[in-house]
């Protein structure tokens, strides 16, 4: 009975665009991306969520120990943000 009594709260909080779930942002995901396998699919959303504060991190580091690797890093990074924002990826 609890469990039904979820499933009703879930549902109607969902349908009122507050919440949003992990399958309902991945099947939106799904529609705009190619057909990856699954864990690949999970793979690119975690690295979409996680690249700005490892491109923020990165600056500061460059900004305080600037060599040629963190230079270069910090270029494949931005690149890649990049190419998440502009949904290349």
């Amino acid at each position: 009975m609890i469990y039904l009594f979820l499933q009703l709260l879930l549902f109607i909080l969902a349908r009122s665009e507050v919440i949003y779930t992990y399958s309902m942002i991945s099947e939106v995901i799904r529609v705009s991306r190619y057909r990856f396998p699954p864990w690949l699919d999970k793979c690119i959303c975690v690295l979409e969520k996680a690249i700005l504060p490892i491109l923020i991190f990165q600056l500061i580091r460059t900004l305080f120990l600037t060599t040629t690797f963190d230079l270069i890093l910090l270029g494949i990074l931005i690149g890649i943000f990049i190419a998440f924002h502009l949904r290349w990826i």
